[in-house]
């Protein structure tokens, strides 16, 4: 992220992606928007990520 990056360009880019603004805003001002907010967004996106994959998967077992 670049360094004189604010709030409202995060929320801009972030629109174009996702609807989880809020938690991606507070993730930011929580490492202070450093480099630790880049990581700690792509962590939660790929947490969800796995979240979904196993509800899907649970999902198919039971409709068998």
């Amino acid at each position: 992220m670049p360094k004189n990056m604010t709030v409202g360009d995060l929320r801009a880019a972030l629109a174009k992606f996702t609807d989880d603004i809020p938690v991606c805003v507070s993730l930011w001002e929580g490492t202070g928007g450093t480099e630790y907010a880049e990581i700690a967004i792509v962590e939660y996106f790929r947490r969800r990520q796995l979240e979904r994959q196993a509800l899907r998967r649970v999902h198919q077992s039971v409709g068998r």
